[in-house]
């Protein structure tokens, strides 16, 4: 994604990072996970945010370990 922003400075893109499934984390207590069809709401709610704005905040978030 990075990679192709650099080429298409004008192109809008973003990474979206979401947790696993409860089906997913069954065997492993305390994972963090979240409901899919709470994830698909967010999911929705941020691709409706992003179609309505004109116009992109420039900030860099999260760490690369």
């Amino acid at each position: 994604l990075m990679h192709a922003l650099r080429r298409s400075p004008r192109a809008r893109g973003g990474f979206i990072h979401i947790p696993y499934a409860p089906e997913q984390v069954r065997s492993r207590p305390g994972t963090p996970s979240m409901p899919i069809e709470t994830v698909a709401a967010a999911l929705r709610a941020a691709v409706h945010a992003a179609l309505r704005a004109d116009q992109d905040l420039r900030v860099t978030g999260g760490d690369t370990h």
